[in-house]
């Protein structure tokens, strides 16, 4: 049974007119049950479907890579202004569907009614949310952080920019490297080659040293290596989102020395976080993080910026330190805009912001991280 993929692929090889390792396969499995030596003729079909099942596992994780990387893939559900669910999957050019915060915009089109602020980093690396209004289109996998929107569809699902990127990753898969094109020039070559000396050596010698030697010689390892590489790396690169346009642009990559990005978002993920905490002599840990609850608490009512990667900090420090989560009894919020938030937290006045809107003077403190 192991011997009918050999069997297959080895036919496909010899009617388009070539030899191939499948060939030398085969021609080992049927001189090892010439010679009576059926387990030596399992061993070698054993070995040889195992590296079709991680050639094909490899496929499959770069496939579901890509799927993962074209936007997201959109939402697997849409909601239709009556509060009705549909499959996104099914939506047709002129559906009109509803996108509340937090979702992801399930079809691509253009919005009829609201007002949204769109995450478009998936499709194009630009890490600040787009605001959308009447009239502005909308993309597949795009998520709406604020906002309610009523989005009209353009184009099906199969016709529209997140299937768009998935087709042109496949055309980049499709495409091989020099270095695949001299691979499969040398494998041309060299497998005849081997299938001729071991037709001597089975001849001059014996049929069994014959079989080790096509074994032994047979490039399956070195034909397979450069396109699964490739494959992988495509799916790889999708995955982190950078869509590579060829695998010769991928195989050029190593001859870089400089690379230039046009904007934040592109190699990096445009988000700000909390690099380093200090505190004043004398102050102990657990002050440290009672403080760092406070500003993470009051930070969590804005919308700056950098209120998330406070927010983010504390919700970790607190965490690690078993305490309560970040406390709701905010108020008397007041933001100063290019200063900093002032409120009342659990009955505490707290001030976040630069160190003047707080008051101190970091040129004689010392303990200010760097």
């Amino acid at each position: 049974l192991g011997a009918l993929p050999l069997a297959r692929d080895a036919a496909r090889a010899a009617s388009a007119g070539r030899l191939d390792v499948n060939v030398l396969m085969l021609v080992a499995v049927a001189g090892a049950l010439q010679l009576g030596d059926a387990a030596e003729a399992a061993t070698v079909c054993v070995v040889a479907c195992l590296a079709k099942v991680a050639e094909a596992e490899c496929l499959r994780r770069v496939r579901n890579a890509l799927q993962d990387a074209t936007a997201g893939d959109g939402a697997d559900a849409a909601t239709r202004p009556d509060g009705s669910t549909v499959d996104a999957a099914a939506l047709k050019k002129g559906d009109v569907v509803v996108v509340r915060a937090g979702e992801r915009v399930p079809v691509d089109g253009v919005v009829l009614f609201g007002k949204a602020a769109v995450d478009e980093s998936a499709l194009t690396g630009e890490s600040e949310p787009v605001e959308k209004l009447k009239g502005s289109s909308v993309s597949r996998g795009t998520v709406a952080t604020q906002g309610f929107v009523k989005v009209e569809a353009t184009a099906a699902r199969s016709e529209d920019g997140a299937s768009e990127l998935a087709r042109l990753v496949d055309e980049a898969q499709a495409t091989s490297t020099k270095t695949q094109d001299l691979i499969g020039r040398f494998a041309e070559i060299f497998t005849p080659f081997v299938l001729l000396c071991a037709i001597a050596v089975g001849c001059a010698v014996s049929v069994r040293v014959a079989l080790v030697m096509l074994v032994l010689a047979c490039p399956c390892a070195l034909v397979l290596a450069a396109p699964i590489v490739v494959v992988a790396s495509l799916g790889g690169a999708a995955k982190r989102g950078v869509l590579v346009k060829s695998a010769i642009a991928l195989e050029q990559l190593a001859a870089v020395d400089l690379l230039c990005a046009d904007k934040t978002g592109t190699i990096t993920q445009g988000r700000c976080r909390v690099v380093a905490v200090a505190s004043p002599p004398g102050v102990d840990d657990k002050t440290a993080a009672r403080a760092l609850q406070l500003a993470g608490s009051l930070e969590a009512v804005t919308a700056h910026p950098l209120a998330a990667a406070i927010v983010n900090e504390a919700v970790g420090c607190v965490g690690e330190a078993d305490a309560s989560a970040l406390s709701d009894d905010v108020s008397s919020v007041v933001v100063t805009s290019g200063a900093g938030v002032a409120g009342v937290v659990d009955g505490v006045a707290v001030k976040a912001g630069t160190a003047a809107h707080c008051g101190l003077d970091l040129g004689t403190g010392g303990w200010a991280p760097g």
